[in-house]
């Protein structure tokens, strides 16, 4: 009897130790599938929602090859617009067709940004955090707006437009800045982002990538008269900026801190020709020339500095897709 409890404890103590490992492995095993599992629902499993539900037609098919179908998609929504735009020059230039033509430009982004199932991002993020990333560029245009209107005001000639064409004009410079912002940031570098940004070298792949896309479709100022050092020095600046939009959007979450620094961009930028009759659209996209393009190894700089490394674990969050704003 005196042998027996000692193998009797024996044994219990092998028994208790086998189903502790096969419980532990059980466990890492479960773990692993769910940790795998809202990975791939968090950075956008192709057709699928984060909670599980399946995209809209559209959402899926520019999820399955984001770039090379953010290209096309990009591509398309420029002669959208433009076609708009085309429509609305036959009908007579009457103020109130001016008004038709920028809310119609900026219902069909609109549009397409719910189509496509991205219409959470009207409604996360956090705006003032979004200022705060892109800070730098705030200042800048900030300046670049005062110095502007300082200058035109002592130019000969200097008349301001009509209160109701500078009401157009700042409907006009917002509808800009969201109708690219809703399709550059919240269709497009969402979609790429989500795919490829799975770590650090993801993310900066998807920040690249749209910026290039938006850069690039302002080559179509060429159709529109501008001449051709002009048109590809804003190709250049603008994919440079929109890298640093993107990264400023992955950073803050806000779709409409966005909108308000794009929109204030293109007030300076088209200050002469939106609010006084000194200019027209084309003569401001003229002035354009290469000392503009100082500014892209700035935007760089600023780029690593807004995606350095102790930042990746935010704009993985960020570039989540949460469920309640499905």
């Amino acid at each position: 009897m005196s042998m027996a409890r000692p193998l009797d404890e024996l044994d219990r103590q092998r028994e208790e130790t086998a189903q502790g490992e096969l419980d532990r492995q059980l466990g890492e095993t479960a773990q692993g599938e769910f940790d795998g599992q809202l990975g791939e629902a968090a950075l956008g499993e192709p057709g699928r929602r984060p909670d599980g539900r399946p995209l809209s037609a559209a959402g899926r098919w520019l999820r399955e090859k984001p770039v090379s179908r953010s290209i096309l998609f990009a591509i398309v929504s420029i002669l959208v617009l433009n076609g708009v735009s085309w429509i609305f020059s036959l009908m007579p230039p009457y103020v109130a067709v001016g008004y038709a033509n920028e809310i119609a430009a900026i219902l069909w982004p609109l549009a397409v940004l719910l189509w496509f199932g991205y219409g959470w991002t009207l409604k996360r993020g956090q705006f003032f955090k979004t200022l705060v990333c892109g800070m730098f560029w705030l200042v800048i245009q900030s300046y670049a707006l005062a110095g502007m209107a300082w200058t035109v005001m002592q130019e000969p000639g200097f008349r301001w437009r009509s209160p109701l064409l500078i009401v157009l004009g700042l409907l006009s410079m917002f509808g800009v800045g969201f109708r690219e912002e809703a399709i550059f940031r919240g269709i497009i570098a969402n979609a790429i982002g989500c795919r490829l940004g799975k770590d650090r070298r993801g993310v900066w792949k998807s920040v690249l990538l749209s910026g290039l896309i938006f850069g690039l479709v302002h080559l179509f100022n060429l159709f529109h008269g501008v001449n051709p050092i002009a048109a590809l020095v804003q190709c250049a600046t603008a994919s440079a900026l929109g890298m640093v939009f993107t990264a400023v959007y992955y950073r803050g979450g806000s779709l409409w801190g966005l909108v308000f620094l794009h929109s204030l961009t293109d007030i300076a930028g088209m200050f002469r020709s939106n609010f006084t009759e000194l200019a027209t659209d084309l003569d401001d996209l003229n002035q354009l020339n290469p000392l503009s393009l100082i500014l892209i190894p700035i935007f760089l700089l600023v780029l690593a500095f807004l995606l350095r490394k102790k930042k990746m674990p935010e704009i993985m969050a960020n570039l989540q897709e949460p469920s309640e704003y499905k």
